[in-house]
């Protein structure tokens, strides 16, 4: 999996805003579940052309080793 990172952005009304730039499919809202539960709830999310990447190979074969 190739790396991973965040980009936070936190408005003067103190609106959060996060970009995950690496991750594909739902491994973006894997990556930033813990820092969304931190600061509230989600109003609104957008999905970028990352999102709608199909997972690598390397994904799936965590995902299925996960699986009980």
């Amino acid at each position: 999996m190739g790396i991973r990172k965040v980009r936070i952005r936190i408005g003067l009304d103190g609106r959060t805003q996060f970009k995950v730039e690496g991750g594909q499919g739902t491994d973006c809202i894997d990556f930033t579940r813990a820092l969304e539960q931190a600061v509230g709830s989600v109003e609104q999310r957008e999905l970028t052309a990352d999102y709608h990447q199909p997972a690598t190979e390397q994904v799936r074969d965590e995902q299925q080793q996960q699986k009980p």
